[in-house]
């Protein structure tokens, strides 16, 4: 019989047995029903849930090629792989660091800074078509990356293809115009296809954004002399020593203008100062013994000659003057 009191048993869920005088169910039963609507309802939220991150993942997989990947405990991360490849490019140690932008390439064939560091890497070692092919890359996935436009530039001109880079120049330029290096770049270009005026153009720009650009100052001076304007170009051969003292090169191309001034004895001091920068400057041996012929100093000539040789034994010049 139905009595007052009330009993449930245990541990079903629900309870469709004994009911109050009220027909309602048990404190009990109703306190499992709730847990069980909880439960059902955390099991909806939990498969919902589930679901939209499948969602997202494919949304990544479709949108960059790759699966996102999560991070290892103890592993480095890939900015911190990347962070270190940079580094190691600093320390001229390339082939380092392109081992490091394989693994992160690898883990995230998305990012385009690591494409983009790793044709720096392959650009340093003189591979120019793989540097372009990882500049390719990093232009694909990133097409508004004036740096990449810049460097790609620069390789193409290191290939001898003036027109392609003069190209991707004037696109790092549209996608950075207060940049002084595409400009600087593009005059590199210009001189090397004889548009002398149009290169210094490029150089005054240059200068013009960046006031203390060495490279830009040692460009335009090269420029110069190649007009036969040695005097303009021993000025900025000046300025950019004053930016920049350590770079053999600009010595180098001042003495050879300086030498074309018959200003031998100060010719001969830049090369010295060449050689004592990077000893094993054949090209500067090679001015330094022909301003000591020019002095009428044949003996130490000849011992110029003799180490510009040794250094680059196929350059039939230095075999000619000694």
């Amino acid at each position: 019989s139905v009595t007052g009191v009330q009993t449930c048993a245990l541990p079903i869920l629900s309870c469709g047995a004994l009911l109050s005088r009220l027909d309602e169910p048990c404190a009990i039963c109703r306190r499992s029903q709730r847990i069980t609507r909880l439960v059902l309802a955390g099991f909806v939220a939990v498969t919902v849930g589930l679901a939209a991150l499948m969602l997202i993942l494919v949304f990544v997989k479709a949108s960059t090629g790759a699966w996102p990947s999560l991070p290892r405990v103890g592993a480095p991360s890939e900015q911190e792989v990347l962070a270190r490849s940079i580094e190691l490019i600093d320390e001229e140690n390339y082939a380092g660091a392109i081992e490091e932008l394989d693994r992160v390439i690898r883990l995230n064939p998305g990012m385009a800074a690591a494409f983009y560091n790793r044709a720096r890497a392959f650009h340093r070692q003189k591979d120019y078509d793989r540097a372009i092919a990882d500049y390719d890359e990093a232009i694909r996935l990133d097409p508004h990356s004036a740096n990449a436009f810049n460097n790609r530039g620069f390789v193409w001109a290191d290939k001898g293809r003036y027109d392609l880079s003069i190209s991707d120049l004037d696109e790092a330029i549209r996608l950075d115009p207060h940049n002084a290096d595409p400009f600087n770049n593009r005059g590199r270009a210009w001189a090397n296809k004889g548009q002398y005026d149009r290169a210094i153009s490029d150089f005054d720009e240059a200068i013009r954004l960046n006031p203390k650009h060495a490279l830009a100052f040692y460009n335009r001076g090269v420029t110069w002399w190649q007009k036969g304007q040695l005097d303009r170009a021993i000025s900025d051969y000046d300025e950019s020593l004053r930016l920049n003292p350590r770079d053999a090169r600009v010595y180098q191309f001042r003495g050879i203008a300086l030498a074309g001034k018959g200003q031998y004895d100060r010719a001969i001091s830049d090369y010295d100062e060449a050689i004592r920068l990077n000893p094993q400057n054949a090209l500067a041996f090679q001015n330094r013994g022909a301003a000591w012929a020019a002095k009428g100093q044949y003996d130490r000539a000849i011992s110029d000659y003799d180490e510009a040789i040794r250094f680059d034994p196929l350059d039939a010049n230095a075999f000619h003057n000694r």
